[in-house]
């Protein structure tokens, strides 16, 4: 098996993609307007004590008090008012701040980059950079020496790997399967569900429930999926089975970098677990509540539809290049895209379209 790490870097933002044998099995982004937290070290004001919760709230300078379990507390009793040496290990999430410890570990700070060393094994063969000063950056680090190589071709990294596709399907609630069942992913702040469905399956149920299970712990982690997660098999009465469905699972859930815990298949066919949450989930990164619809759903963020149609234009610039585009998108975007022709030395005319919605454009030739 050949595994390989891409990294695609632009000035806003930065993605990998862990492959096996060019099959995605890890993606992680970081925008630099909202990198995370982890691993920070701030000095902190002690905010508020609250013993019924076995917790101190602190500020660390952000809009919200980050969150001291009395178990991370090292030394003496804390005073409201004092200042204190924190370490940030939970992003904040949802409503909720920031989770942080008095346990510091030096050298424990993130970069942009900090998802390598959790990548990095014997088995990985090749790092591929498209962007010089990462590539630099990373050529410092000697255990990386032997598997960099510099991505120079026009065609965008993502796009000579078919990612940039695969990627967009993970913000949608329907997986198909290839028997023909399919899942129904759902999120919300409290839990995620997970559903499967027999769809135009017409076969055993049980064989459904396992071609379902390894698709379900890939799409958990590439969606980074975390918190209580629910997952309702197809009902099976035969209690070997229903054995053999929660062993399978366990098996291929325990082989996640992070920490999982697995309930009991309950009468209903559901499977209760909890993976632990480090930083926000995929369609928390490129997704914001949709103001449509009273915060029922979500939409892509203003950002994630401008680069979308940036890398669209550079796909078409390598394979037949244009020599000027016109854009047209929803306001909101268009504003956006102000400062797009410059990034591409091509002559850009942008049309704002009342008609589209946030995540609707077209790219024509000028």
């Amino acid at each position: 098996m050949s595994d390989e790490i891409l990294i695609n870097a632009s000035e806003k933002e930065i993605r990998l993609a862990y492959l096996v044998n060019q099959t995605l099995q890890e993606f992680h982004i970081e925008r630099l307007n909202q990198q995370s937290l982890l691993g920070n070290i701030y000095q902190a004001k002690v905010k508020r004590i609250v013993d019924k919760m076995q917790a101190v709230f602190v500020d660390i300078g952000l809009e919200r008090t980050a969150y001291l379990p009395f178990k991370d507390i090292q030394g003496p009793n804390l005073l409201e008012g004092q200042m204190i040496t924190v370490q940030v290990y939970k992003d904040a999430v949802g409503t909720k701040g920031p989770k942080v410890t008095m346990r510091i570990i030096p050298g424990s700070d993130q970069s942009e980059l900090r998802v390598l060393k959790y990548w990095l094994s014997p088995k990985v063969k090749k790092i591929r950079v498209d962007n010089k000063k990462i590539l630099e950056k990373l050529q410092q680090i000697s255990n990386l020496k032997g598997l960099l190589e510099y991505y120079s071709e026009k065609m965008p990294l993502f796009t000579h790997y078919g990612l940039d596709a695969e990627i967009q399907s993970l913000l949608k609630r329907e997986v198909l399967l290839k028997s023909g069942a399919y899942l129904i992913i759902d999120q919300t702040e409290a839990m995620v569900t997970v559903d499967v469905n027999t769809g135009s399956f017409l076969g055993e149920v049980m064989d459904a429930n396992l071609e379902a299970i390894p698709v379900i712990a890939r799409q958990i982690r590439l969606r980074n999926l975390a918190g209580i997660i629910v997952i309702d098999f197809i009902d099976t009465v035969d209690l070997d089975q229903r054995a053999a469905l929660l062993q399978t699972f366990t098996a291929e859930m325990l082989k996640d970098p992070l920490k999982v815990q697995i309930s009991e298949l309950s009468s209903l066919g559901l499977i209760q677990m909890t993976r632990r949450r480090v930083r926000k989930s995929l369609e928390a990164v490129l997704c914001e509540p949709c103001p449509c619809c009273q915060k029922r759903g979500s939409v892509k963020t203003i950002e994630t539809v401008t680069y979308e149609i940036f890398n669209k234009i550079r796909q078409i610039d390598a394979e037949t290049p244009w020599s000027g585009y016109l854009i047209q998108a929803s306001a909101d975007v268009i504003e956006e895209l102000g400062t797009l022709s410059e990034f591409l030395g091509k002559p850009i005319k942008l049309h704002a379209e009342e008609s589209y919605g946030r995540e609707q454009y077209g790219i024509l030739p000028l």
